[in-house]
């Protein structure tokens, strides 16, 4: 009972402490800038700023939404350097095949090795396994986990994006310009 008490305690206590929406106190960023602006003072803004969606934008910075580079490069490359040693393992002997499968590949290895596994291998197989499972999570989350951020827009320079774009029923590109 004392554990639950105290788990209400830190949860009532977390939920007081925490600070306002940042809508609430302004935004994380809101610059005051002149309508022009010279080439230097338009170098000393922030190249990205956080942004609330609904909050003013300020002139100089449109709003884009970004997935999280970091991490769903993190999570490829973590899944593909750990399942290439799966597969190369899987392609050895045909009792490893299913290290193939991405994965659950090598907990199915371990419950279909009839103990022929010792414990460093059981806890290597294991291993493994996580790491694939860790680095599939990080993929999912980098790309699904949309953030709002205002991004400085070029100086007076012409400007050219292009961009993949990809929906349920469709996949191409965009290309942009600012001239």
């Amino acid at each position: 009972m004392s554990f639950l008490r105290s788990l209400i305690a830190a949860v009532l206590l977390v939920l007081v402490a925490m600070p306002a929406h940042a809508q609430e106190q302004g935004g994380p960023y809101s610059p005051t800038v002149s309508a022009e602006l010279t080439l230097e003072e338009w170098k000393e803004l922030p190249d990205r700023v956080r942004y609330t969606p609904g909050g003013p934008i300020p002139p100089y910075y449109e709003h884009r939404v970004m997935v999280r580079k970091a991490a769903w490069i993190t999570g490829i490359s973590i899944f593909g350097g750990v399942y290439l040693t799966s597969t190369l393992i899987g392609v050895a002997d045909p009792q490893l095949y299913p290290m193939l499968i991405p994965v659950v590949g090598p907990w199915i290895t371990i419950a279909n090795s009839g103990g022929r596994f010792t414990p460093p291998g059981v806890w290597a197989l294991t291993m493994n396994g996580i790491a694939q499972a860790t680095g599939v999570g990080l993929f999912i989350w980098g790309v699904t986990d949309k953030q709002d951020f205002l991004v400085k827009k070029p100086y007076g320079f012409a400007s050219l994006q292009i961009s993949p774009v990809f929906g349920p029923q469709f996949a191409g590109g965009t290309i942009s310009g600012r001239f």
